[in-house]
Order: structure tokens, then sequence, then C-alpha cells
């Protein structure tokens, strides 16, 4: 969920941030789920991968393997 303090990030010259991002790389996944034209799409959290470079892969294999389809079948995979 966005609240106000999240959409005010949208104007200059604030930095967005992580719950926009998200919320926008979420709608990105969600209109390529509907559609057989575009690519499949996997987004990953802007948490993911400082998580991955800093504590390795071990830290996000339960999260890696959660992901259904398995990852590797998406057509693009977003690191935020």
């Amino acid at each position: 969920d966005l609240c106000v303090r999240d959409l005010l990030t949208l104007r200059a010259p604030t930095w967005l941030n992580d719950d926009i991002i998200n919320f926008y790389l979420l709608l990105i996944k969600e209109r390529s789920s509907r559609s057989s034209v575009l690519p499949k799409v996997h987004v990953c959290s802007t948490f993911f991968y400082p998580k991955l470079k800093d504590r390795g892969y071990d830290a996000v294999k339960s999260t890696v393997r959660k992901i259904q389809p398995p990852l590797l079948s998406h057509d693009l995979i977003l690191f935020p």
C-alpha cells in the first residue's frame, strides 16, 4: 500500500523511495502477466540485490526457490 508520504516523493526535487519503486515494478509484472505478447517478467524488490551482494546467495536462496514459475523461465528479470 502506498501512502501520501510515498506519493509526495514523486514531486521534484525529492528522491523516490523503495515503496514507489517496488509498486511500479509490480505494475510492470502484472501488465506482462496479463498479456500474451509482452515478455514474461519477474521483478525483485529493492531489498533483494543489496541482500544478495552483502550476504551472498545463502541469504536469498529460500526466496529464489519460492518463485513460481521458476526464475529462469522468465524472459526478463528486473533488479532495481
